[in-house]
């Protein structure tokens, strides 16, 4: 499972909406019909256009709400539940069929684009800022926050899943944190040994 044949890695690599419009569309041999229409369904569940314009990334618009239902101290199983099921459905889960293997590995890799344009926003000059926005942080400091709150809205979402029983989204669970881990291991050999140094703490913790 989450195989996905070399011809496609191009379009999963690429974070840029428009570039990978434009991949998907003009890749040679790009699979069947079948396989084309549903890596399209899955694109354009999760962007919104206005004509040739992209205006929003809902993939990490349920990032951000996956992390924020995180943060929260107190969360009761209904919002719990609402939350995620929403956030799932941002994510493209509905457009999939269970069991279906090609759609599912499609799911799997639109998933991991998902973080992995996530984690780009991380190095950009205004994330994790201090002092109320006057300093910069460090390389180091931003890799931390980042490693944290993929893990958050991966596995930390996956445990809150299982800890408040809602089985209906448990095959969901392992897809989050699978496609989470891929992401950040694709960043380089250091930062996969980074994150997986930080994935042993956690287990830990």
């Amino acid at each position: 499972m989450f195989a996905s044949d070399e011809k496609w890695l191009p379009f999963y690599l690429e974070t840029d909406p428009a570039k990978r419009l434009a991949l998907l569309g003009g890749l040679p041999d790009g699979g069947s019909g079948e396989e084309r229409s549903l890596r399209r369904a899955l694109f354009d569940h999760r962007y919104r256009r206005a004509g040739k314009h992209f205006r929003a990334d809902l993939g990490l618009l349920a990032c951000l709400r996956l992390l924020d239902l995180r943060k929260k101290p107190l969360v009761s199983r209904r919002e719990a539940e609402k939350t995620v099921r929403e956030c799932l459905d941002l994510l493209g889960f509905m457009v999939v069929p269970e069991g279906d293997e090609a759609a599912e590995d499609a799911l799997y890799w639109e998933l991991r684009n998902t973080f992995l344009r996530y984690l780009e926003t991380c190095h950009s000059e205004n994330y994790s800022r201090k002092w109320f926005g006057l300093l910069k942080s460090s390389d180091r400091e931003k890799a931390a926050r980042a490693m944290s709150e993929l893990w958050e809205m991966t596995h930390g979402i996956a445990r809150l899943i299982r800890a408040e029983e809602l089985r209906e989204f448990d095959r969901m669970a392992g897809f989050l944190e699978k496609a989470g881990d891929d992401a950040y291991f694709s960043l380089g050999d250091r930062e996969k040994e980074q994150y997986q140094a930080f994935l042993r703490t956690k287990e830990m913790g």
